[in-house]
């Protein structure tokens, strides 16, 4: 076995989908910080990072956000915690890192794709932030389109988990399955995501024993703001467009935009949607097996598309 120093790592050989094999010497070749970070992740001997597993760190951040949320409804004792403005400040900052991170230190193409049609380049328009001076070809790329484009996408999911939990056990339902959905992509796509999505179904099936009508646990922010961050990340990796949950933020904002055009008119009844069915008659064990239903039937189409 070779002798391992901080000039030459050699011999690591770790599972297929967690760390690539370390076959060349350590060359620092930048004081800057970052590029330090770019060069331990991706050239300091890491030859690949599987992508999926840095899609944990976006749900852990929302999540983290989420129950600063709870601790500040509980800390005051009201039914409100964190502004909706500080909340959105801190998610356009957790997705615009996430995006930055996966495009330039694990090589993710900012291309966006349509199912049965076509994929849309989007980094046509990119800037190169220089590091480590000017004989240093490394540095920092920002494609604005395409960072545009997936702060509205991962955000906007985040959002959209969070305003499915508005019944007993339907953002759990809805999620169990898409995280499902994502299992199967991972497997057969073999991007390695597999271990966080088998894991993230594990832990809802557990958790909805107790959140079914009539739920006696509840996940508060901290549980729908990771599950968006799962969701969000995890689609965003995968490159999956998740429809069920668009349907649910589309509704707020249809109804907000035609009650301020119209002078106090509605769409729907209450938004989101599924209060909209509620309101129309329907139990919340009906409207989850709907959702749920919808939900699978997605999946099922989005396992052709691929």
């Amino acid at each position: 076995m070779t002798t391992t120093t901080d000039r030459d790592l050699r011999g690591l050989n770790f599972e297929e989908g967690y760390i690539a094999v370390i076959d060349k010497p350590l060359e620092w070749t930048s004081t800057d910080v970052v590029r330090k970070i770019k060069f331990a992740l991706h050239g300091l001997g890491y030859r690949r990072i599987k992508v999926g597993h840095a899609g944990t760190l976006d749900p852990l951040a929302t999540g983290i956000l989420g129950f600063i949320d709870d601790a500040s409804k509980v800390a005051h004792e009201r039914s409100l915690g964190l502004t909706p403005k500080a909340k959105l400040v801190g998610q356009f900052l957790i997705a615009g890192i996430f995006v930055l991170c996966a495009v330039n230190l694990l090589d993710v193409a900012p291309t966006v794709e349509i199912p049965f049609i076509c994929t849309i380049d989007l980094g046509v328009l990119t800037t190169v932030i220089p590091l480590g001076g000017e004989t240093d070809s490394a540095g920092i790329s920002i494609p604005w389109l395409y960072l545009a484009y997936c702060l509205i996408l991962l955000v906007g999911l985040c959002n959209a988990v969070n305003l499915t939990d508005g019944l007993d056990g339907l953002a759990s339902s809805v999620t169990v399955l898409i995280a499902t959905f994502f299992t199967v992509v991972a497997f057969g796509t073999h991007s390695g995501i597999s271990p966080i999505t088998c894991a993230v179904v594990g832990s809802l099936m557990g958790f909805l024993l107790f959140n079914v009508y009539p739920a006696s646990v509840f996940m508060g922010d901290t549980g729908s703001l990771a599950l968006g961050g799962f969701v969000a990340s995890t689609a965003y990796m995968l490159k999956m467009p998740m429809l069920i949950y668009w349907v649910e933020i589309l509704s707020v904002m249809i109804q907000v935009t035609y009650f301020k055009l119209t002078g106090g008119k509605r769409i729907f009844r209450m938004a989101p949607i599924h209060h909209h069915f509620e309101l129309g008659g329907w139990s919340e064990t009906r409207v989850v097996a709907v959702f749920s239903i919808i939900t699978a039937v997605l999946c099922l189409i989005g396992i052709l598309a691929l």
